[in-house]
């Protein structure tokens, strides 16, 4: 059996792939080939994850989650950028300044609008205390006339927060569970499928599991290309989970 990076997967992706597994081993008999208890725990840990990501895609405050988190993307990405600018000014006061800046910010990671929700939205908290509070960092972002960008920034950062924890409390509801638990739960349920596949035909070779293995290595073909093509262009997984 061919192996796969499931991580690596956007969830939307993860969960594609899943349902195409499912789609494929239906089509067979998995009393027959010894895999119906993994088959049936697989396709169960799947279903969890697509319901609990649908609930969230489908909520009303979705967009405007979208919408708040690349404003405050928007905020850091542009204030770092300018800082970066800085660097070359011919005034050392304004190097120096910019220089400053852009250590506070890097203490917190050097992409951090890539982050996922939670870790950036934890991130620019602290950033922002950081540049509220009396020092060298306060005292850079006014030389470089940033401060009410940054205002903005933490504006925006805590309206994204109070906009995702309400989403949350909605999701927490009914189906139970969130996307990131239920996701590492459904990779454990594929390994545990793909490794009794991989088992039964071991013991027992045979047409139909040759048939069933060479289906599923063609499908984590396409998937692994696709991973391939994202790693040549640069992009970024939505993992550790996004949501």
């Amino acid at each position: 059996m061919e192996k796969i990076d499931l991580p690596a997967l956007r969830i939307a992706e993860f969960i594609a792939q899943g349902s195409d597994i499912i789609e494929i081993v239906s089509k067979y008999d998995a009393v027959a080939l010894g895999i119906e208890p993994e088959y049936l725990g697989f396709k169960a840990g799947y279903k969890k994850v697509g319901d609990v990501y649908a609930r969230e895609k489908g909520s009303p405050l979705s967009k405007d989650i979208e919408v708040a988190d690349s404003k405050r993307d928007d905020c850091i990405i542009g204030i770092k950028g300018v800082a970066d600018n800085y660097q070359r000014h011919y005034d050392p006061a304004f190097v120096s300044a910019a220089e400053v800046l852009l250590r506070t910010i890097n203490k917190y990671g050097s992409s951090i609008a890539t982050q996922n929700y939670m870790a950036e939205s934890e991130s620019l908290r602290q950033l922002c205390d950081d540049l509220e509070a009396a020092g060298a960092a306060k005292d850079a972002l006014a030389k470089l006339g940033l401060t009410a960008w940054a205002a903005e920034m933490k504006a925006t950062n805590t309206a994204f927060t109070a906009l995702f924890m309400q989403r949350n409390k909605e999701t927490s509801q009914v189906p139970t569970g969130n996307v990131k638990e239920l996701r590492a739960a459904a990779k454990v349920d594929y390994d545990t499928l793909m490794a009794m596949i991989d088992a039964r035909n071991l013991v027992s070779k045979s047409a139909t599991l040759t048939e069933l293995i060479n289906e599923i290595n063609t499908l984590i073909g396409k998937y692994n290309r696709l991973l391939a093509g994202r790693k040549i262009y640069g992009a970024e997984s939505d993992t550790p989970p996004q949501e």
